[in-house]
């Protein structure tokens, strides 16, 4: 099976990037600058078409590479203008106009995919082939491409009707009439967005047997992730969690410290915060900083029209990054807004980073943990943000568990009323009898949706990232030391990441004994 195609596409395309200060090198355009165009299909076919053709005729490896980067370019396009159009449409849910185009250009998305497939497999057939590998792509790269291919119509039209049933979870949500995550809510919202999901999860394992995998986990674990440990490995850390965590979990009073964390804060104040805590990291991170805010590449506003998802995105075309933050007008807006802001310092570093997932979620989790030692009032959010990161460590662990088994369904068991009773069960085997849940909660976590077997990288990320806070609290500075070194690291492996840092690996015996303890010191 060829390795994930967007990342193959994307170490080519950054092959010749500025590695930081990429922003001043290009210039800096305003967000309010950056126009949408609805990508226009048949043009990226014809770019395609015309590169294939020179790949089966050209003697010419320039003229041939000069029409591949035409190909990129026009790939580079359409991923910034949907890139646009996811961001305006969560800004606004209710807004049509963005909803549609994101609509499109979501479900059109591995069509171009597609394309490109097509187009490597014509180099890959070229006479030229070894030439062209030589001068850029580097030996071995387009043999890959020979053979059968792994994109065909019937598969693109799977995945387009994926993002269909993506979007019906977006529109349930957007309609529903019932404000927050109340019984009435759940009572007029769940059922649907749960009939959404059982659905999803029978085409995923559709699309996981189609291309010859046993499972949908199995799939997602070697095509959408580069994970360089075993799915045991990961099983036997989240048994390590339920016995070591778990019981903290249960028998915290956390009362007092999500108290502090529901206070009132405006959007003047979280910047602040943020502010604050990159001026006190410094170097490249301030940088990234002062370019954010000249440059207007955030929105944190708490407006009920946004869809509630919080992310960053690089946009290629700029070269710049972009934070929508779903504020939620209190103080733990400052942790979400640190967080997001840590993958933003880490692409701006990297000018786009394609770092391996598990390791892009090291460093915005270590920014929250840097912003307690170097913002002003990071101190106060201490309880909080380790009490965050305990709820973390076992609530994504009961997630994941509850994702993995999900996938298991099959046939006349895959319904949403089973998937209510199964995560039930992972509920009380959490230990969530202790802080109260609702057994229809399973349908507002947005990943099982849109980013399927994510949420492990949240847990080990978070196991790095703390060691990074441990670090720091034995001796000031060592901390953002490794943390400075390694913002802009391409390591697509997380464990070759770890050990090149000096980390631990989070499958190290007693590791989360250890984690435990400093729960246990901190929180008392």
């Amino acid at each position: 099976m060829k390795r994930i195609l967007a990342l193959l596409l994307c170490a080519v395309l950054l092959a010749g990037c500025v590695p930081s200060g990429v922003l001043e090198y290009y210039g800096i355009t305003h967000f309010r600058d950056m126009d949408y165009v609805r990508p226009d299909l048949a043009a990226i076919e014809k770019v395609c078409d015309e590169a294939i053709a020179l790949a089966q005729t050209s003697g010419d490896a320039e003229e041939v590479l000069d029409a591949v980067w035409d190909y990129y370019d026009a790939y580079d396009d359409y991923t910034t203008n949907y890139d646009l159009a996811y961001i305006h449409h969560h800004a606004d849910l209710t807004d049509e106009f963005w909803q549609t185009e994101h609509d499109f250009c979501a479900e059109n998305y591995s069509h171009i995919d597609m394309l490109l497939e097509e187009l490597y497999t014509a180099l890959a057939e070229s006479p030229l082939c070894g030439e062209l590998e030589e001068q850029y792509f580097g030996e071995g790269f387009l043999q890959d491409y020979l053979g059968e291919p792994f994109y065909d119509e019937a598969l693109v039209a799977l995945y387009a009707r994926e993002q269909e049933l993506i979007a019906q979870f977006y529109t349930i949500g957007a309609e529903c009439e019932a404000e927050g995550e109340t019984d009435e809510w759940y009572d007029e919202c769940a059922l649907p967005m749960a009939e959404v999901l059982a659905e999803l999860t029978a085409l995923r394992n559709q699309i996981a047997d189609r291309v010859g995998y046993d499972s949908y986990t199995d799939y997602a674990w070697d095509f959408s992730f580069y994970r360089d440990y075993t799915a045991d490995q990961a099983k036997a850390y989240l048994a390590d969690i339920r016995r070591e965590l778990v019981p903290l979990y249960e028998n915290m009073n956390a009362m007092e410290v999500w108290a502090a964390a529901d206070e009132s804060c405006n959007e003047s104040e979280v910047r602040r915060y943020v502010r604050d805590a990159a001026r006190g990291v410094g170097g490249i991170v301030r940088e990234a900083h002062n370019v954010m805010e000249l440059a207007g590449l955030s929105d944190i506003s708490a407006d009920p029209r946004k869809s509630g998802l919080s992310f960053e995105l690089f946009l290629d075309w700029y070269y710049e990054p972009y934070i929508l933050l779903s504020g939620t007008g209190t103080a733990y807006d400052k942790l979400a807004f640190a967080h997001e802001f840590g993958h933003f310092a880490m692409d701006y570093a990297a000018g786009g980073s394609w770092a391996g997932t598990d390791v892009l979620e090291i460093f915005p989790q270590a920014m929250e943990y840097l912003s307690l030692s170097y913002a002003d009032g990071g101190e106060d959010l201490t309880k909080m943000k380790l009490w965050d990161s305990l709820c973390l460590m076992v609530e994504q662990s009961a997630f994941a568990s509850f994702e993995s088994r999900m996938y298991r369904l099959e046939g006349e068991e895959l319904t949403a009323e089973n998937l209510r009773s199964l995560y039930d069960q992972v509920a009380r085997e959490y230990g969530f009898e202790s802080v109260g849940y609702d057994d229809r909660e399973f349908v507002t976590i947005t990943h099982f949706y849109t980013n399927p077997m994510y949420i492990l990288s949240y847990i080990f990320s978070n196991d790095a990232a703390m060691q990074l806070y441990q670090l720091e609290q034995e001796t000031p500075g060592a901390g953002l030391t490794l943390f400075q070194e390694n913002l802009a690291s391409q390591q697509p492996w997380f464990l070759a990441f770890l050990e090149e840092a000096g980390l631990q690996s989070p499958f190290s015996p007693g590791r989360v004994e250890e984690i435990a303890r400093t729960f246990q010191t901190v929180l008392n």
